[in-house]
C-alpha cells in the first residue's frame, strides 16, 4: 500500500510517499541491534539517536490510499482482477545415483 503523506521531523513537509509492506520483513537481532545504534545528524550539528521521532496519527484530509492487494472481495463486472494465476512444478526427487550424476553434467 502506498499513500501521500508528510515527513516525520518538523516542518512536516507533505512530500512523502509511504509505503507499507503488505509482508513482514525479518531481521536478526544483531541487525535490530545496529539498527538501534543508527545517528541521525550532520557535522555541524551533535549526533543523535534515529529513534522518538514518531508523530502521533495524523488525520486522513482526503488521502488516497492505493493498494493492489486482493482481499477476496467480490468482482464487479468490468473491473479486472491483480491476481495471477500461476502455477510451478518441480521435477521428482530422486536417490538414484545415476539419476544425480546425469544431473550433475548437465549442470556443469
Amino acid at each position: 500500500m502506498t499513500y501521500e503523506g508528510s515527513t516525520t521531523h518538523p516542518g512536516c513537509w507533505e512530500t512523502t510517499v509511504w509505503i507499507l509492506l503488505n509482508k513482514p520483513i525479518y531481521i536478526t537481532k544483531h541487525e535490530l541491534y545496529q539498527l538501534r545504534k543508527l545517528m541521525q545528524g550532520s557535522e555541524d550539528a551533535p549526533k543523535a539517536p534515529l529513534g522518538n521521532n514518531a508523530r502521533p496519527i495524523q488525520p486522513l484530509h482526503q488521502r488516497t490510499i492505493r493498494t493492489n492487494i486482493n482481499f477476496g472481495s467480490a468482482k464487479k463486472k468490468g473491473c479486472p482482477s491483480m491476481e495471477k494465476n500461476m502455477h510451478y512444478t518441480a521435477n521428482k526427487w530422486s536417490t538414484n545415483a545415476k539419476d544425480i550424476r546425469s544431473l550433475q553434467r548437465a549442470l556443469h
